[in-house]
C-alpha cells in the first residue's frame, strides 16, 4: 500500500507542469521536439527515493518429533516399556506409587457440580433484585399519580 503510494507521487513528481505559454515547436515535422528536450534538460533532476530494505520482525520455530524411527518398528525394548493404554490419574509414576504402598483408587460416587449451583444462586439474586426494582417503580407512580389526582380534578374509573 505505502510502496504503491510512493509509485503515484513519484509518477506525478516527475511530470513538469503544463505552461499555456511554451514556445512554438520549431520543426513540426520532426518526431522529437528539440525545445522540450532543451527544457527538460534545464530542470533540476527529481528527487529520489531509496527505501531501506524490509526486514522480518518475527521468528518461526517448528519442533515436531518424528513419527517413525529410522528402522520403521524402532528398537525392540519400546515394544514393551511403552505404554498405549490410558494414562492413569496422577500419571504413570503417582499410579506406580500407590502401588507399592498398596493404596487403592477408585472414582468418588458422588460428583457435585458447582459452577452450575453457583450460576443458579446468582440467578436467582438478580431475578429478585430485578423483581424488587419493577415493584419500586410501580409503587412510585402509583403515589406520583395519587398527589396528582389529590391536587387536581381526575376522574375515577
Amino acid at each position: 500500500m505505502l510502496s504503491g503510494i510512493i509509485g503515484v507521487a513519484l509518477a506525478l513528481g516527475i511530470q513538469p507542469p503544463v505552461e499555456p505559454t511554451s514556445a512554438p515547436e520549431v520543426n513540426p515535422e520532426l518526431p522529437v521536439s528539440v525545445a522540450r528536450i532543451r527544457s527538460a534538460l534545464e530542470r533540476p533532476a527529481p528527487l529520489r527515493l531509496t527505501l531501506p530494505e524490509s526486514h522480518a520482525d518475527f521468528h518461526i520455530e517448528i519442533c515436531a518429533r518424528p513419527r517413525y524411527s529410522a528402522n520403521l518398528l524402532g528398537p525392540v525394548e519400546t515394544l514393551w516399556t511403552t505404554p498405549t493404554g490410558p494414562v492413569p490419574p496422577g500419571g504413570l509414576h503417582a499410579f506406580e506409587q500407590r502401588q507399592q504402598l498398596r493404596e487403592t483408587w477408585s472414582q468418588p460416587m458422588i460428583s457435585v457440580d458447582l459452577l452450575s449451583i453457583g450460576t443458579a444462586v446468582h440467578r436467582a439474586i438478580a431475578n429478585a433484585r430485578r423483581a424488587g426494582a419493577e415493584k419500586a417503580a410501580r409503587d412510585e407512580v402509583q403515589r406520583a399519580l395519587a398527589e396528582f389526582c389529590a391536587t387536581h380534578d381526575c376522574p375515577q374509573h
